[in-house]
């Protein structure tokens, strides 16, 4: 039997850390949508620009109002990158 096998610290795999930060992963996913978003606006004119436009500024409106409701002051520093 092997010894070692049994004296090595197990690793909880669903926890597990590959050096990916939430902040880098979502940054992927935003790039990624880049190219979709380019490619409907060339499709669809402007009214998907402006439909687009509209719900970037409806969630942040909805995030802030979310904030003011919990009581949060600093609401711009929460709401944009630093």
């Amino acid at each position: 039997m092997n010894t070692a096998a049994l004296t090595a610290q197990p690793v909880a795999s669903p926890h597990a850390h590959g050096g990916n930060s939430v902040t880098r992963t979502m940054f992927r996913v935003q790039m990624a949508l880049v190219p979709a978003t380019l490619y409907g606006f060339w499709l669809f004119g402007w009214p998907a620009f402006f439909l687009w436009l509209l719900t970037i500024l409806s969630c942040l409106g909805f995030e802030a109002l979310s904030l003011k409701l919990m009581g949060v002051t600093r609401i711009k520093r929460t709401l944009l990158p630093s």
